[in-house]
């Protein structure tokens, strides 16, 4: 039978692991607006200039829109590319309106051009452009960013284990808090015991790393990626109240390797 702390402990992990999800889900773009966007990058591939800045919102609208747009125009080929939705957004705007918008990776045989392209929708329905931007960059840009275990350097799945550790050797101090019989204020041990201290962050894109000394972590690891076109952010850290409890606690506990014999000269181990 799972103990009510460690039912607690579990719930708090699913919500914790839960939230990344809930977050790519919540404020996607509609069908209807996907196809708003796209018809934006369609008309540019037209040649349609003087048509997308007469679409666009008066308030976005600076002296230079038009050469602006002509540049980017100069970027597009002539090919029909492959079309992939990197990110959407859509969330409430001013005065009851409603602002969505996209970043797309368009792939051609020799280039890719990534747009970033953004709309408002007033309460009227009337829609108007607020941000076009466009760039060149290689085929296929946006999988350099993945998390990908493939083609990684030798000290990246060292990096990798070394995540793994930190939340089992967490895990492990809780287990053994909660059989304890004879420690007080275990709440206090567990709160300890569920921060991971110091920060060691991995670039999964190059390998970089980077240590923060002064930093905490709830739940031992995190891994954050901002955006389509930034890497994956891994970070672990120390849980230092767990290895401590793990070393120096010698109540009535299941035996650990390192144990030597008791006062009495008996050995836990028989």
């Amino acid at each position: 039978m799972v103990k009510p702390p460690l039912r607690a402990l579990a719930l708090v992990l699913s919500l914790f692991l839960a939230l990344p999800l809930a977050a790519c889900v919540f404020g996607g773009i509609s069908a209807q607006q996907d196809a708003d966007l796209r018809a934006v990058y369609a008309r540019m591939k037209a040649n349609d200039i003087a048509g997308v800045e007469a679409a666009f919102d008066p308030q976005f609208k600076k002296p230079s829109l038009g050469q602006g747009l002509q540049f980017m125009q100069g970027m597009i080929p002539p090919q029909e590319p492959k079309v992939r939705l990197l990110k959407g957004v859509s969330q409430p705007g001013p005065n009851g309106s409603t602002d969505y918008g996209a970043t797309y990776e368009f792939d051609y045989p020799s280039t890719a051009v990534l747009a970033q392209i953004e709309m408002r929708q007033d309460k009227a329905g009337k829609k108007t452009i607020t941000v076009l931007q466009m760039r060149q960059d290689r085929v296929g840009i946006a999988d350099q960013y993945g998390f990908s275990l493939t083609g990684k350097k030798y000290y990246q799945y060292i990096f990798l284990f070394l995540m793994a550790l930190s939340p089992a050797f967490g895990l492990w101090g809780l287990i053994h808090l909660w059989r304890a019989p004879d420690i007080k204020w275990k709440f206090l041990w567990a709160f300890a015991m569920c921060i991971g201290f110091m920060d060691l962050t991995m670039d999964w894109n190059d390998g970089n790393v980077f240590l923060n000394v002064a930093n905490v972590h709830i739940l031992w690891i995190t891994a954050k990626h901002i955006g389509p076109l930034s890497p994956w952010m891994l970070s672990t850290s120390i849980p230092l109240a767990s290895i401590a409890f793990l070393l120096g606690y010698r109540g009535q506990r299941m035996p650990r390797p390192w144990d030597g014999p008791d006062k009495d000269g008996s050995d836990k181990t028989d």
